[in-house]
């Protein structure tokens, strides 16, 4: 799935509005995803695959969860 900057930029404003912290987008040949500095707390976790499956899009976690991808529903 391919996200557009502006759909980036919107998700981590509200992360880091709520919880003053800054999540990191990797965009390469790979492909897109998400990291964090350091393993992410329930409720953070929570927020984000709320914030994206209100947008029909499900939240994959690494088994650290400091890193995730998305996919759509």
């Amino acid at each position: 799935m391919i996200f557009d900057y502006s759909d980036v930029l919107k998700m981590k404003k509200a992360v880091d509005d709520v919880f003053h912290l800054n999540v990191h987008f990797h965009d390469g040949c790979g492909g897109q995803y998400f990291s964090l500095d350091e393993k992410p707390t329930d409720e953070l976790k929570t927020f984000i695959s709320d914030y994206y499956q209100n947008l029909g899009i499900k939240v994959n976690y690494t088994n650290d969860f400091q890193i995730f991808t998305l996919e759509k529903i």
